[in-house]
């Protein structure tokens, strides 16, 4: 099981602490993103999500509890790592999975990353598949089956790998966050993309993401970067 890493700390020293943890001893780690502020850490996980992000507690410009409610909606495993004890109840009702306290020691880390990965075993054992309701029947639907979401107003249309088209009385934010999977990124106000089925990206008039069943999705230019890198980092 591989296990996508972000590191939050606003000291480099703290990130480099975490990342050496992870090169040292834990194989199938791959730090997806390593971040010293609180608002350029919402941004990269929600582009690259993690399964797990070490957090600091006490950041420069937000606590590491405001940057986690930050992200809730998107299921991702949470351990705070900081100097300060006082912060574990807090830690606690934030419903983090773990707590570090710095400096770390390696039988804790450890302990952590065991616990980490047999909970998400578990979790990957159930199909990995959503519940659509549309008005004539109730679809089991795999995730990777899923093209393109698109948004319009209160309802969703869904293209899905067969060439099913079927519209739900759910809106976009909803399926961002039933879906929560590292594959699917939010190109546009009303798009969401599975990158597996990503053919290309044009530039001409305006960025325009080319799906392999032909259908296009817009890409706004403040995210251009941002889907460039997750692009690059897919395994797909």
């Amino acid at each position: 099981m591989s296990l996508r890493i972000a590191i939050v700390d606003d000291e480099p020293a703290g990130i480099q602490v975490l990342t050496n943890l992870m090169e040292d001893f834990v194989e199938d780690a791959e730090i997806v993103g390593t971040y010293q502020s609180a608002e350029e850490a919402i941004v990269g996980i929600r582009t690259s999500r993690p399964s797990i992000v070490f957090s600091d507690i006490e950041l420069k410009d937000m606590s590491g509890l405001d940057l986690i409610r930050n992200i809730e909606d998107l299921n991702i495993c949470t351990v705070f790592v900081t100097a300060h004890q006082e912060y574990a109840i807090d830690a606690i009702r934030q419903k983090a999975f773990d707590y570090l306290l710095k400096p770390i020691r390696v039988k804790e880390f450890l302990d952590v990353i065991y616990r980490i990965k047999k909970n998400l075993s578990q979790v990957q054992s159930v199909p990995d598949s959503i519940m659509i309701n549309t008005s004539k029947k109730v679809l089991f639907v795999p995730k990777h089956e899923i093209v393109l979401i698109k948004g319009e107003g209160s309802y969703c249309r869904l293209y899905l790998a067969s060439g099913q088209e079927e519209i739900v009385s759910k809106n976009l934010a909803h399926y961002e966050r039933e879906i929560a999977s590292n594959i699917f990124f939010r190109t546009h106000q009303s798009y969401l993309v599975n990158m597996a089925h990503v053919k290309n990206l044009l530039l001409e008039d305006g960025l325009q993401i080319e799906l392999k069943n032909g259908h296009m999705a817009p890409l706004t230019s403040a995210k251009k970067a941002h889907f460039l890198r997750a692009m690059k980092k897919k395994k797909i």
